[in-house]
């Protein structure tokens, strides 16, 4: 009979109370509704999200635990399981498998019989312990007997115990790992803590605290794609109890008005040949999110086109008439009413370059497209006028003004948007940009001009394309840029230590995915959610036959610092005390010198006499791992805390002015360290770190002039300690000055570093002079010359000794003029192996490595052109090259998440670029 016609004949023979009884019994037996909300009725069906509290920070919905796990199983998907909210799911499954299997059910295993099949688990996130969660599991339709459990699993240990009326059973399995299981009507509950079970009894005796009751939960699930085999549920209201465990109390802070933007979001995903697509429905709560619903403004899709190469995240609101929706967000701003907002377009977007530390306040730029660009630039600057505005900056063809207001952002869209303070601001094409630092919006105009931007990588263009662009709202993320925002959101509260490793490890984690979308678009009220996550290492299809020229890499300037004169002496790179975190010293022609963090902020600066002659060297002074910056000029050897103090006893005065720079040794690896210098007297001084001299050293046979520095080496269980003069006279030194055997005349002077083999046989040590004659010693004393050939044959060369090919060999990479040569040996026999003319002079030089390379790559320098270029072994150049340079440069990861960094400096501006 139908619920109908018992619903006519009921109506018949009942008065009106007696019918509100009858209904709430026949909905009872036909539904899962609750009388009032109080109570469940007797005969009532009951649901697994009835024990579901409303507690749960997210709920994920496996239909299927097969399809589930061979979603995941998918790659390049398979990274997920990683995941520790995945991979906690597949180890606790793994022992409810067991036990349903001992009732002839089965999760994992397909079965001729659908009645032994469970097709859904409900995983539902909740708090367990101070600083973790755990799941508590949830299947319907499932008839377990507790008690007859017991007879069959006796090797399991089953403690039975009551809570409230229900049976529950504490088990301990082989691999002594424990479960909590009760059942209840046919729902199972099952968890790793005890009182997470009894959490959900308590859901069932309490109809109104459960999820299932929650109408906006009820909303997103009937909105949802069931037949999906993971769906996933967030409760946004209460995300923020689960995130303190994870976040530091920063960006718990960020988070908390994230967290009520909306209420319950549901999402499913699935795969499609762009990647996988999670897509459902989220419920908005505040005035930001409800008055984006109320237009149907499209999506800027040409915003790439000023955005930076760089950009870690953005994302772009599509308001319709901008000043009519702030007026509806926030209170209203007579200043941005009068002179910003009338000539403002229809969409705005918030964006975060990638942060070069965890303190990203330089990173958050807030960009509006413009409808009326002269009208704006003259409102502006009245604007700024109006509000006693500094001097306009000329930056290239952009000029560049300030806003002397502390709360920009948020007095538009209110205190969650408390990110620009006094900022800077620029036009850019059709946008006007806003961002606390100069320097940010030198670097964003300095990628604009050089093209290095979003809308020139392919893969960025074709992503877009196929993600759905054209809604209320588009965000855009890229993992491997999010390195310092993971530093920056992990917890330092949590169980387990916090380490750089694990950080590491969460990056590789996210780098699961290249890049990232969500599309967010008003649908009958709510918010219909559509996103597309681009598996890391695979191309879309229609970019997977792409140029070598925009897959091979290439270099991205992240980040510029600005000294007061230009840079004297290539930028050498340090280690942060206290952190470990890499930073730079540099010195200026005014001999200035410079403490930049990895952010590219400048530390501190000291006024020197004279010039740095040296490398700068850090050494732990005091063995207490507080670092020390050690370095001479041509009167004294300095030693400066990381403070820029100076250290006690220092400087060291010298007797005779230093003819070249020290080198600084620590041959045992105690930090006692030994430092080497020449004098314009013509002797060769050693000191201790006191500044005392270095016992037994008595290099009683050297005199000479000597611009270089020594160089050491150590081969054979032996020290070898190399010095030339300026006339070309090579010495070969013990460590306390003897000599291994008599000095060496070059036919020429030379303007090169020694070149060590030690992997040869025998071992080479090798000097090229002016003219390309290659003197080859070897470590008995033994010399040979062979003539290599560059240039023209008028040009001075200049020459390195490169590991080219990885193989631990070196060969000889030699420069004159435009040109350079290479040679190397080839069964034993020396020969020049390739050539190339360039486009600028070259004056210098040099080895780099990148990654984990076993191989150099060479670096030529121009000084002229100011221009530094970059070459692999077969003379190919690395895209994007030659950058703007006056010195050379280091390249390491710099950043510390395993990309390489190229730091260097031209003129006055030192700068970091990504080499990708």
């Amino acid at each position: 009979m139908s619920f109908d016609n018992i619903a006519l004949k009921a109506l018949k023979v009942i008065n009106l109370r007696g019918f509100l009884v009858s209904l709430a019994v026949l909905t009872g037996l036909f539904g899962t509704t609750y009388w009032s909300g109080c109570f469940r009725l007797p005969f009532s069906e009951i649901r697994a999200y009835e024990a579901v509290p409303n507690t749960a920070a997210f709920v994920v919905e496996l239909n299927g635990y097969e399809k589930a796990s061979s979603l995941l199983n998918t790659a390049p998907y398979s990274g997920l399981q990683a995941w520790q909210s995945v991979g906690k799911i597949g180890r606790d499954i793994a022992l409810i498998e067991q036990i349903f299997t001992r009732f002839g059910l089965h999760l994992k295993t397909n079965t001729a019989d659908e009645k032994t099949k469970i097709n859904t688990v409900l995983c539902a996130a909740l708090v367990s312990k101070a600083s973790d969660f755990d799941y508590l599991y949830l299947t319907e339709n499932t008839e377990i007997d507790l008690q007859k459990l017991a007879q069959l699993a006796v090797e399991w240990h089953p403690n039975a115990r009551n809570y409230k009326g229900y049976d529950l059973y504490d088990l301990t399995f082989l691999n002594g790992q424990t479960l909590t299981i009760g059942s209840y009507k046919g729902v199972f509950l099952a968890a790793r803590e005890a009182f997470l079970v009894e959490y959900g009894f308590d859901q069932l005796g309490s109809p109104s605290s459960n999820i299932w009751q929650n109408a906006s939960f009820q909303t997103a699930y009937k909105n949802t794609n069931h037949t999906q085999p993971i769906v996933a549920y967030t409760n946004l209201d209460v995300s923020s109890t689960l995130a303190s465990l994870y976040l530091s109390p920063v960006a718990q802070a960020l988070w908390e008005p994230f967290s009520t933007t909306s209420t319950w979001t549901c999402l499913a995903p699935s795969l499609s040949k762009y990647g996988l697509e999670l897509n459902g429905i989220s419920l908005p709560k505040n005035a930001f999110l409800s008055n984006l619903l109320a237009n149907n403004a499209q999506s800027d899709t040409e915003l790439g086109r000023i955005l930076p190469d760089n950009t870690a995240f953005f994302a772009q609101f599509n308001v319709g008439k901008i000043q009519a929706f702030q007026h509806k967000s926030s209170t209203s701003e007579a200043n941005a009413d009068r002179y910003f907002l009338p000539h403002l377009d229809n969409s705005f977007a918030y964006f975060l370059l990638e942060p070069t530390s965890i303190n990203f306040e330089d990173s958050h730029v807030l960009c509006f497209k413009v409808a009326e660009k002269d009208a704006l630039s003259e409102s502006m600057s009245a604007w700024a006028q109006s509000l006693g505005k500094e001097e306009a900056v000329k930056y290239q063809n952009f000029t560049v003004q300030r806003l002397p207001k502390a709360d920009f952002s948020s007095s538009l869209f209110g205190a969650n948007w408390n990110f620009l303070h006094n900022p800077y601001f620029v036009q850019i094409d059709n946008y006007i940009v806003f961002a606390n630092s100069l320097q940010t919006l030198e670097v964003m105009i300095d990628k604009y001009n050089f093209n290095q931007l979003l809308a020139s990588d392919p893969s960025y263009i074709d992503f877009v394309t196929h993600s759905t662009s054209h809604s209320n709202i588009f965000i855009y993320l890229k993992p491997a840029r999010c390195f310092q925002l993971l530093k920056h959101f992990y917890s330092e509260n949590r169980a387990e230590p916090k380490s750089e490793q694990k950080v590491q490890d969460l990056a590789m984690q996210w780098n699961v995915f290249k890049q990232i979308s969500i599309s967010v678009k008003e649908k009958n009220g709510n918010l219909q959610v559509k996103s597309l996550f681009q598996p890391s290492g695979n191309e879309l299809p229609q970019i997977a036959a792409a140029s070598a020229a925009a897959t091979a890499g290439h270099a991205s300037l992240t980040w510029k610092a600005e000294l007061q004169a230009a840079a004297r002496m290539q930028p050498f790179l340090t280690r942060n005390a206290s952190n470990g975190e890499f930073e730079i010293i540099v010195q200026d022609i005014q001999n200035r010198l410079y403490r930049i963090d990895r952010s590219g902020n400048i530390v501190w600066t000291v006024q020197l006499d004279q010039p740095i002659i040296s490398e700068i060297y850090q050494v732990d002074f005091f063995k207490n791992k507080d670092l020390h910056y050690l370095f001479n000029t041509k009167n004294h050897i300095y030693c400066l805390d990381q403070y820029g103090k100076t250290t006690p006893n220092y400087p060291i005065p010298l007797g005779s002015p230093a003819t070249n720079g020290l080198i600084c040794i620590d041959y045992e690896g105690d930090r006692e360290y030994a430092f080497y210098l020449a004098c314009a007297n013509g002797n060769w001084y050693g000191f201790l770190k006191s500044g005392k001299p270095l016992s037994g050293w008595s290099p009683l046979t050297l005199r000479g002039y000597f611009a270089r520095p020594l160089q050491h080496y150590r081969m054979q269980n032996k020290d070898y300690l190399f010095a030339i003069t300026d006339k070309g006279t090579l010495y070969t030194l013990t460590r306390y000055g003897g000599t291994h055997f008599e000095p060496k005349v070059l036919t020429a002077p030379t303007l090169s570093a020694i070149g060590c083999d030690p992997q040869s046989e025998p071992v080479k040590i090798s000097a090229i002079d002016t003219a390309g004659m290659l003197n080859v010693m070897t470590l008995d004393g033994h010399r040979s010359n062979v003539q290599l050939r560059v240039g023209n044959g008028l040009q001075r060369v200049r020459a390195a000794v490169i590991d080219v090919e990885g193989d631990g060999l070196k060969e000889y990479v030699l420069i004159a003029g435009k040109q350079l040569s290479v040679y190397g040996y080839r069964n034993k026999q020396l020969t020049k192996w390739w050539g190339a003319d360039l486009e600028d002079e070259l004056d210098d030089v040099f080895a780099v490595k990148l990654g984990d390379n076993t191989h150099y790559n060479i670096a030529l320098l121009s000084k002229k052109q100011k221009h530094l270029h970059l070459l692999d072994a077969t003379g190919v150049r690395y895209p994007d090259f030659p950058i703007n340079a006056s010195t050379r440069c280091t390249i390491a990861d710099f950043f510390g998440k395993g990309t390489d960094v190229l730091v260097g400096a031209c003129d006055n501006t030192v700068y970091a670029y990504t080499l990708e």
